[in-house]
């Protein structure tokens, strides 16, 4: 989900919201976070469009934290797809996989 399809978060993006988890023994998410909104620009490599993304990225996901409250599984499932536009991102043969592999979970 975070560069699928692309969100302009790259490899060294990555590489610094591992580095900065790990050097706080804290979460992806929490480093993420610091990075986007509290690190000065520039700061343990961080730049502002590198910001931005993280910034955009992480609105994402608490938007789909939101809506794991209120959704079924099933049709939580599909606002994932939808929101995160995956679909987007993969070409027709990883979609039919991914669909394969969504009707196999337990939706009870």
């Amino acid at each position: 989900i975070i560069n699928v399809p692309n969100r302009t978060i790259g490899k060294g993006t990555l590489a610094t919201v591992k580095a900065t988890a790990e050097d706080r023994n804290i979460s992806l998410m929490e480093a993420s976070r610091f990075l986007a909104h509290d690190a000065k620009d520039g700061i343990l490599g961080i730049k502002p469009r590198q910001k931005a993304a993280l910034k955009k990225f992480l609105a994402l996901m608490d938007d789909l934290r939101r809506d794991a409250q209120k959704k079924a599984p099933d049709d939580f499932i599909n606002v994932i797809l939808e929101k995160t536009k995956y679909w987007s991102g993969t070409k027709k043969q990883k979609e039919e996989a991914a669909l394969a592999n969504k009707q196999q979970l337990p939706l009870n």
